[in-house]
């Protein structure tokens, strides 16, 4: 089978070429921290880590509080997407004219998420921004200094209808609960008392007499359930770099959050072969790496658990509990599926790490497919999408309709479910340009070039397998290829699959 674009016997990426065309960063790598910013606290936990991070963030610029100093810096980093004379009212998600701050119905002032009664009325705490949001004056009011937890029965608040609030709780909107969490892990952590600003802590009893806000295991969930958008990595930055040249680090690193309030390690499970082909071992078997984040000075059980596809039984073997060494901070297991004569189609098996109390497992089960050992390369490869079935599991078929087919997905080991990702990648080089792509055993590449498009592809271009090579999905090696034509080129990439 050729694969195809346009319907036509091969499929094609063409790439221009012309002198002093900008090749685009990684996306949003601009938001990231620097190399090394929270390295002193790698390894810490609890208070350990609570204190590292006090020491990277306790340093920052004291904005003035007000008009000349806070206000301007909101109009900034809350600014409408779309709009930039309005900012975004927290508790509202809706815009208002930047300049219309004040104190009066129907203007926008600054709330304190965490509320100035619980010991930020003073000291760098009352202007930080962090903690500061524009809000309608009428829900700020009506907010109060009542604090953030999930309210199962309560009433709508006349000024915030998509709130919730009871006699001493308030619940924000959905798209806010995680901001608002990490905002609040933020401040527990900046404030230690030392400078003005009284320690704050986080409880599931709040007192405001004792700076203690809340609820904290709510917001632990919220922070989980609503994780980190690109916009929050943003304001995160640009207060960084514009303002007060600290961060969030609940922004930069999630895992933090149970790291220090809970004070346990956090888990992570993640899949390195997804699929388990029947009888198969080492690659036709399916890999799953757990790991850790925290101190490594002592061994760690974690607690495994299956579900789907027979659960335990469908496997050659299948640990109810892995141990992460000491001095390790993971540890990979293989998952054989057992010999199951005939067809079987397709199944699915879960593994999840056992909820337990000297860890934090934060991410959901991964999915492993096990297959038909007589499964071909491109079945073994969708079963990998259990997103697709049907008629969108075709070769021919496009379900993330970026004009590239399953096959096509298939040969260049992009996904079918993420149109996004991309065949092939370009870089300008001096006098020409470099293309990056992946092949397969079992498919035959073939790159052709030329000048000028009328006169046809004539040229032909011979890849090399890059090296190092970088990680890859598994059954792929990365290939690259360099055309130097001077200031124009063009370059065809022919993928057959049979």
């Amino acid at each position: 089978m050729r694969l195809i674009r346009s319907y036509r016997s091969c499929w094609c990426v063409f790439l221009v070429l012309e002198t002093g065309v900008a090749v685009c960063p990684a996306q949003n790598s601009a938001y990231n921290p620097p190399a090394g910013y929270y390295q002193a606290s790698e390894g810490l936990l609890g208070s350990a880590l609570q204190a590292g991070l006090h020491t990277k963030i306790k340093a920052h610029t004291v904005f003035s509080y007000g008009s000349s100093g806070t206000v301007p810096a909101l109009r900034v980093l809350d600014a409408l997407v779309g709009d930039s004379t309005q900012v975004n009212l927290i508790y509202w998600g809706t815009g208002r004219a930047g300049t219309s701050y004040g104190g009066n119905n129907g203007q926008w002032n600054h709330e304190h998420c965490w509320p100035q009664s619980f010991g930020v009325s003073n000291g760098p705490g009352n202007s930080d921004l962090f903690n500061l949001r524009p809000a309608d004056v009428q829900a700020n009011a009506e907010r109060g200094n009542l604090y953030y937890a999930e309210i199962t029965n309560g009433t709508v608040p006349t000024s915030a209808p998509l709130c919730r609030k009871s006699g001493t709780a308030w619940m924000p909107r959905n798209e806010e609960k995680g901001i608002l969490a990490r905002a609040m892990f933020y401040m527990a952590v900046r404030y230690e008392g030392n400078d003005g600003t009284p320690d704050l802590k986080l409880s599931d009893t709040p007192d405001s007499a004792m700076h203690t806000f809340g609820k904290l295991s709510d917001l632990l969930a919220w922070h989980r359930e609503y994780p980190v958008t690109e916009a929050e990595r943003l304001r995160n930055h640009t207060i960084y770099t514009s303002y007060q040249h600290n961060r969030n680090p609940f922004v930069d690193d999630p895992d933090y959050a149970e790291m220090i309030f809970r004070g346990v390690p956090v888990i992570h499970i993640s899949a390195i072969r997804a699929q388990a082909v029947e009888g198969g071992t080492g690659s036709n078997a399916a890999a799953v790496l757990i790991s850790r984040r925290g101190p490594v000075v002592e061994a760690l059980t974690v607690g495994l658990n299956y579900a789907g596809a027979s659960g335990a039984n469908g496997l050659v073997a299948a640990p109810s509990a892995i141990t992460i060494p000491a001095g390790t901070n993971s540890v990979e297991i293989s998952l054989e599926a057992l010999s199951n004569p005939g067809t079987q189609g397709n199944r699915t098996l879960t593994v999840g790490t056992s909820s337990n109390t000297p860890f934090a497992a934060v991410d959901n089960p991964v999915t492993i497919i096990i297959t038909d050992a007589a499964a071909s390369a491109f079945e073994s490869w969708v079963s990998g999408y259990p997103l697709l079935s049907g008629a969108s599991a075709t070769t021919t078929a496009d379900p993330d309709g970026d004009g590239l087919n399953n096959a096509g997905e298939f040969a260049f080991g992009t996904s079918p479910i993420d149109s996004s990702s991309q065949a092939v990648t370009q870089t300008v080089v001096t006098g020409g340009m470099k293309i990056i792509y992946l092949q397969r055993s079992g498919v035959t590449y073939t790159l052709k070039s030329a000048t000028d498009l009328a006169a046809g592809f004539t040229g032909t271009v011979t890849p090399s397998k890059s090296s190092p090579q970088p990680t890859v999905p598994a059954g792929y090696e990365q290939y690259e290829a360099t055309l130097t034509n001077g200031t124009k080129g063009f370059l065809k990439v022919e993928a057959f699959v049979p």
